[in-house]
């Protein structure tokens, strides 16, 4: 994945940018102060991991974004290295899914969950349910693959030279569910694991 100055790209509006002769696919690094802010992008369009890394090379901030939202889990670590914050944010609702904090010694202090507003029907069954938060519907101007942002199981990705989904190299999350019930993220972009897991 080629990394790229900030400095050296054209800024179309806030999620587009060009390279002199063609689309962005890289990522984009502008310093904040002496934080460095990466973001993914794909064809010119901010599509993948965006992270904040602080000065000690710690990561700050993590999401992976359509354009100007974050699509699935956010998380957010002190200076220290501790998680002080995960979110899930629904678009198609404007509800807060999952909002978890932690405190100083890394002690979970909140954790609220809570359902859609709306439910929606299950293709596979016709049955009205609630939607899992790797299914919530994304930005409109980026609907993603079905209208959804989804965070397939590793089982469903297709190894070998590039990783595929439903056909095409896979940019975004995907998940592997462990023996003890723990759940695994890895991150992929443009079909090579490329970010945190």
């Amino acid at each position: 994945m080629k990394r790229i100055d900030s400095g050296d790209v054209e800024f179309l509006d806030d999620v587009t940018a060009r390279l002199p002769g063609g689309s962005l696919i890289g990522q984009l690094i502008e310093m904040d102060g002496k934080c460095a802010d990466v973001q993914t992008f794909i064809k010119g369009y901010t599509q993948g991991p965006s992270f904040l890394i602080g000065e000690t090379g710690s990561i700050l901030e993590y999401s992976n974004r359509i354009g100007n939202h974050a699509i699935g889990p956010r998380f957010t670590w002190d200076s220290g290295g501790n998680l002080r914050e995960e979110r899930v944010d629904d678009f198609s609702d404007g509800t807060v899914r999952l909002l978890r904090t932690w405190d100083d010694q890394g002690v979970l202090v909140y954790s609220e969950t809570k359902s859609p507003q709306h439910l929606f029907v299950a293709p596979d069954t016709g049955e009205n349910q609630f939607r899992p938060w790797r299914d919530v519907p994304a930005n409109p101007d980026a609907p993603g693959v079905g209208g959804y942002i989804e965070a397939p199981l590793m089982r469903n990705l297709v190894f070998g030279d590039l990783i595929a989904y439903e056909g095409d190299s896979y940019t975004g999350e995907a998940i592997r569910v462990l023996e003890s019930g723990a759940t695994e993220l890895h991150t992929f972009v443009e079909g090579l694991e490329d970010g945190p897991f």
